[in-house]
């Protein structure tokens, strides 16, 4: 559950986004002002262990990482190396999805985990001093198999 794409994307005009590419992947999307350049985005996971749910271990929200051009060439130099986990080291982003969540999850500090080909990163989102927002909370102390229902609610209205 999660984003298609990043939230700069949807806000942008139809000439940024002719100008720009989204892929499952990655997402490169020009700045309206030429002399702000483009913007890089790579997609990953956010993990949030599940307590109570038996064989669950985990609920995983789909997001998008806004990254500097130096931190996305580096990760497509290692792309299709089969030990890119282990020789790529982790990342600095700021979350580029908006979640159901309050404060916005928009601009928050994160991780960013290479894995193994075929598995998109892990995104550790960051505790920061004070209150942690609500979404590193979870990711860091998990969630119940209710509140997992709520995410799906908030996320897709009631079930009936």
């Amino acid at each position: 559950m999660g984003s298609g794409s990043p939230h700069a994307w949807d806000l942008a005009s139809a000439a940024q986004r002719d100008a720009g590419e989204l892929t499952d992947d990655v997402c490169f999307l020009p700045d309206a002002d030429p002399d702000r350049g483009t913007s890089y985005f790579l997609r990953g996971e956010v993990a949030l262990p599940v307590l109570d749910a038996g064989d669950v271990t985990s609920f995983s929200w789909s997001v998008w990482v806004l990254l500097s051009g130096e931190s996305l060439e580096l990760l497509f130099e290692h792309w299709d190396d089969p030990d890119r986990a282990d020789r790529v080291p982790p990342v600095f982003g700021l979350l580029a999805s908006e979640l159901p969540y309050e404060p916005s999850t928009l601009d928050l500090r994160a991780v960013v985990h290479t894995r193994e080909p075929g598995l998109v990163p892990r995104i550790e989102v960051e505790r920061t001093e004070g209150e942690p927002h609500p979404l590193a909370r979870e990711q860091a102390e998990g969630i119940t198999w209710h509140r997992v229902a709520e995410l799906n609610a908030a996320v897709y209205g009631e079930l009936h």
